[in-house]
């Protein structure tokens, strides 16, 4: 449904721009820098797939570039097996999309009137249309306050509302960017049930970019890494938490300056009252490093457990940055 190959997209440096001289600023050619590096992966039809970046990846261009709104400088894109720049609009029927800073609603009418204002542009006026709204209405909980302006709703409201928007034309293929920032557990849980149940019984694909690893981690059936523009990594959660399941945590709590000085042992993070490390089982056993821990603080409260995956995603993201492991084969994202 979305193939990239060897995707490059650039804009102008203004940094190095507003650096340059006045005189080569109007004179020379500007500056560029590569946002989008080669970049190349595959959507299937059917698929959740979580894209994951830190701010500044290139999340967000490559969105742009899949719905069309800006052209790639040089590479394949293709979407619906077509070009999505030069096809934006017929694409743009078959497509949902949900960024988290933009809004589909009108601030001062009722949601039910913008999800009707939003029927007729996508012409979709048949019976079976307003049922599938008052499903999505229903399973989303917003029928109770659906009469009301929008300025009157919280966040989370309206982002059930938005979420209603970009499905409401029951596209086949839909674009989250973001959808659960800011928001409540109670309406992350919510978005993500609808997501699993909308792709279940209607084989709708998504493509979702965020920060929240937990909540990818529940819905996706593959995860993209991107890393300064670059692909990182492609494939299952569940074979990427295996690739890595050799790294552990160790917790000493009750503490915060416990002066751990063991080989191969990492710190992870200072909390109140505890240390967080981490560390390689091929490198150090378990049994060891509980050893030379107890040796060094007998009145420690020690716990170990194996990492989750946000916590992975962070530790590589700053091994790769510090330059610690040369052998690494995926760099992964620091979350926020």
């Amino acid at each position: 449904m979305i193939f990239l190959n060897k995707v490059v997209k650039a804009y102008v440096d203004t940094e190095e721009q507003a650096n340059k001289p006045i005189w080569k600023r109007m004179f020379l050619p500007k500056s560029k820098k590569n946002v989008i590096k080669e970049l190349s992966f595959a959507v299937n039809q059917g698929e959740i797939v979580g894209y994951i970046g830190e701010n500044g990846a290139g999340k967000s261009t490559t969105i742009k570039m899949i719905l069309g709104i800006i052209p790639s400088d040089s590479g394949d894109i293709s979407v619906f097996r077509k070009n999505p720049f030069t096809n934006r609009k017929e694409n743009a029927q078959r497509i949902g999309v949900l960024f988290g800073q933009k809004s589909h609603l009108w601030w001062d009418l009722p949601l039910i009137d913008s999800f009707k204002f939003l029927q007729k542009i996508y012409s979709k006026n048949t019976k079976e249309d307003d049922e599938w709204i008052e499903w999505l209405m229903k399973e989303l909980e917003v029928v109770d306050y659906a009469n009301e302006p929008v300025r009157e709703l919280s966040l989370g409201q309206r982002m059930r509302g938005e979420f209603i928007c970009a499905m409401l034309h029951s596209p086949e293929l839909v674009i989250l960017d973001e959808p659960t920032i800011g928001l409540d557990v109670k309406t992350k849980q919510k978005i993500m049930e609808i997501i699993l149940k909308v792709n279940q019984s209607k084989g709708t694909t998504f493509l979702i970019t965020s920060h929240d690893f937990l909540e990818i981690e529940k819905v996706s059936h593959k995860i993209i890494l991107l890393n300064d523009g670059k692909n990182a990594y492609q494939g299952s959660v569940c074979n990427y938490k295996e690739e890595y399941i050799y790294l552990r945590k160790v917790v000493l709590h009750d503490t915060v300056d416990a002066d751990i000085s063991i080989e191969g042992l990492k710190l992870f993070t200072q909390n109140v009252s505890s240390l967080e490390y981490y560390f390689d089982v091929r490198e150090i056993a378990e049994e060891d490093v509980l050893r030379q821990i107890k040796k060094s603080r007998q009145d420690l409260q020690i716990e170990v457990s194996v990492l989750t995956f946000s916590e992975i995603m962070i530790i590589k993201g700053k091994e790769m940055k510090n330059e610690s492991y040369n052998d690494l084969r995926l760099l992964s994202i620091q979350g926020e």
